[in-house]
């Protein structure tokens, strides 16, 4: 298997930075959290990693509507072991 072919690798520090960086691009950008994605579908096109791994996307939230969000980077670890989500749809 190939390895991903980066033509630059960037870590915006706010959400702002990382649709600048997704916006900016000729649509070969990749949003990369922990890479296993970036492998698995690697390209022999060259293309530019944003790593949303520093970006405050690790919540798991309830709105007041009942409805969960989860963001970007919550971990699968996070999200079984979340307590809401363990008991919705009967623990789907």
């Amino acid at each position: 298997m190939p390895i991903f072919n980066a033509a630059a690798f960037v870590q915006p520090d706010s959400v702002a930075a990382a649709f600048a960086e997704i916006n900016d691009g000729d649509g070969s950008v990749r949003l990369v959290g922990g890479g296993t994605d970036v492998i698995l579908h690697s390209s022999d096109r060259p293309a530019r990693l944003v790593d949303l791994g520093k970006l405050p996307l690790t919540f798991i939230e309830t709105d007041a509507d009942g409805s969960i969000r989860i963001g970007a980077t919550a971990t699968l670890t996070a999200i079984l072991e979340h307590p809401e989500l363990r008991s919705y749809a009967g623990g789907v």
